[in-house]
């Protein structure tokens, strides 16, 4: 397994990649047939804490992101589609770059 980190920042996405080998029974001649099988997880760290998210959506990477509620305008001006990991590096780099307008308002 391996581990890229998709963004710099106070919030980054990590991507956990684990390549196993898999068969499948093959009905021609009865024999096996082997290919590589990927499975992958997305984490999101902040400071020294990472949590896992379940499945790459709207709901699980918001979450994680503190009062990050308030850019549902920018979310829907740049159809940031949260099922596509572009798009969510793509929004929590833009989150990164207003961490310090959002933290003045408080």
């Amino acid at each position: 397994g391996f581990v890229q980190v998709l963004n710099f920042g106070k919030y980054q996405l990590l991507k956990y990649t684990n390549r196993t080998v898999a068969s499948v029974d093959s009905i021609v001649r009865g024999f096996k047939r082997y290919y590589f099988a990927d499975v992958i997880n997305y984490f999101i760290k902040s400071n020294d804490k990472v949590e896992r998210i379940k499945k790459l959506n709207k709901e699980n990477v918001l979450f994680n992101l503190p009062s990050s509620s308030s850019y549902d305008v920018w979310i829907k001006e740049n159809n940031i589609n949260f099922k596509k990991e572009k798009d969510v590096v793509r929004f929590i780099n833009f989150y990164n770059s207003h961490l310090s307008d959002l933290i003045s308002q408080f």
